[in-house]
């Protein structure tokens, strides 16, 4: 759904500093999908929220909006084939040669 940028001169100062921020948006949005289910105090003031999240998860499973490249490599692929036909992209990337290093594995220590 997004693109989190960091920019490369921090990156390169901070290597940590890619998954630590992978860590917290995934945090984040996990946070945000129960709070989304929760019927005893909706966050949002849609009617039959937890009704619509639930056919989400039913039709997309628990993760419908996944992050980083495993669930995504489809789509990262065309979206950079797509921007470098189009002139957008000097470079053909692939998904593992645009991310950093850092956050192709997800480690719990």
């Amino acid at each position: 759904m997004h693109i989190i940028v960091l920019r490369r001169d921090i990156y390169e100062r901070n290597g940590w500093l890619a998954s630590n921020l992978v860590s917290a948006i995934e945090a984040a949005k996990q946070r945000s999908l129960r709070r989304m289910a929760d019927v005893t105090a909706s966050m949002a003031p849609l009617p039959w929220l937890a009704e619509y999240a639930q056919l989400s998860r039913d039709f997309l499973g628990d993760d419908f909006w996944p992050y980083g490249i495993p669930r995504n490599e489809a789509s990262l692929t065309a979206l950079f084939k797509y921007a470098h036909e189009q002139g957008i992209g000097q470079t053909l990337l692939s998904p593992v040669q645009f991310f950093a290093r850092e956050t192709l594995t997800h480690a719990k220590v």
